[in-house]
């Protein structure tokens, strides 16, 4: 089959490689499309290596996938060959406290093959590939009015789903996201559909395209006054909820300062670097809080729901489609942000 295959930091090609073993408790899915992620360019790069990832070299990246079951475990049930399926990638050891919890993201096994957690196309294979095995805990059936593309973006859009369950949303009050790149995009889409108002600090063909999704204010991330402008819009109160989807020192600075007091800022982007200064006492004397966001737990299903019945329509951020073997082409393109790119498919 064919597979984008990582050798070393920066070093990828299109190979051909065996088919995966499916075993008694996985299931083989023959993928049809792949969402590109912003954290892949990080990982081909090399940029993940001192956070463990990829587990080992050679590697096959890719975890926003979907594609057609062709093989089923004899352990395996609920699935069929046939059934159309949108996968996730955190697969936890499940019986540590985190997983007994439901919060398999957090395993405490995290990148410990051997002790049962998966992380697919981190520390285990992924589907930028013809073929890919999976655990059945991590597939989810998709409704038969969708397509794999929408499989493919489910990953993207609970992502920020699973932001707003860690912060929450208020039904006709005001959310401000900063940064509005494929997952910003998505929580401007899911806060509207819950009855939020929302306004949008982004820069050049981002802030364009926020303004074609919806958004109720749409301000330039560069202006001085967009801080001003956050605070007109929601008559001088700030915003119930506010979203840092950027991850840099400036975008948590509005953020924070873009909260009304008693308000939540939800922390879904990761930081290139980890540690960054931020406004203590506005946080104490405001009772403003941090939430912390992590990968997409038990949101799948709800988000293809979501989809199925029109509450979001999420292929609006499809933008560009490329084979697998282009996949160079479409990499540079995501990277660039050229040609009004939002979020790029590759189909297998």
């Amino acid at each position: 089959m064919k597979a984008l295959v990582m050798r070393g930091p920066g070093q990828f090609e299109i190979e051909e490689v065996p088919v995966p073993e499916c075993k008694e408790n996985e299931v083989l899915v023959r993928i049809k499309s792949v969402a590109i992620c912003g954290s892949d360019p990080v990982l081909l790069a090399g940029g993940s290596m001192d956070d463990g990832l990829p587990g080992s070299l050679p590697h096959i990246a890719g975890h926003e996938g979907a594609g057609i079951i062709e093989k089923v475990g004899e352990k395996v049930r609920g699935f069929q060959v046939e059934d159309a399926v949108a996968v996730e990638s955190h697969l936890g050891c499940g019986y540590c406290d985190n997983c007994q919890a439901g919060h398999y993201n957090l395993c405490m096994n995290f990148g410990k093959v051997k002790a049962g957690h998966k992380q697919y196309g981190f520390t285990v294979p992924g589907c930028y590939a013809e073929y890919c095995v999976y655990r059945p805990e991590v597939l989810h059936k998709i409704p038969e009015n969708l397509t794999c593309d929408h499989g493919a973006l489910t990953d993207t859009v609970a992502t920020a789903f699973h932001a707003i369950q860690q912060a929450g949303v208020v039904a006709g009050g005001w959310t401000v996201i900063v940064g509005c790149g494929p997952v910003g995009m998505a929580m401007l889409m899911l806060c509207r559909a819950m009855g939020s108002r929302t306004i949008v600090l982004e820069t050049g063909e981002r802030l364009k395209k926020a303004k074609e999704f919806g958004a109720d204010f749409a301000y330039d991330f560069l202006d001085t006054k967009a801080l001003q402008k956050v605070m007109e819009a929601t008559s001088f109160v700030g915003a119930d909820r506010c979203f840092d989807c950027a991850g840099n020192p400036a975008s948590m600075e509005l953020a924070l300062h873009s909260c009304r007091r008693g308000g939540t800022v939800g922390l879904v982007a990761i930081p290139k670097n980890q540690r960054m200064e931020i406004d203590l006492k506005t946080i104490v004397w405001d009772e403003k809080k941090l939430v912390g966001s992590r990968g997409n737990p038990n949101c799948h299903k709800q988000v293809l729901e979501m989809m199925s019945s029109g509450a979001i329509e999420a292929e609006k951020m499809i933008s560009h489609h490329f084979p697998l073997d282009r996949f160079k082409e479409a990499l540079e393109l995501f990277t660039s942000r050229a040609d009004g790119v939002v979020k790029v498919i590759i189909t297998v």
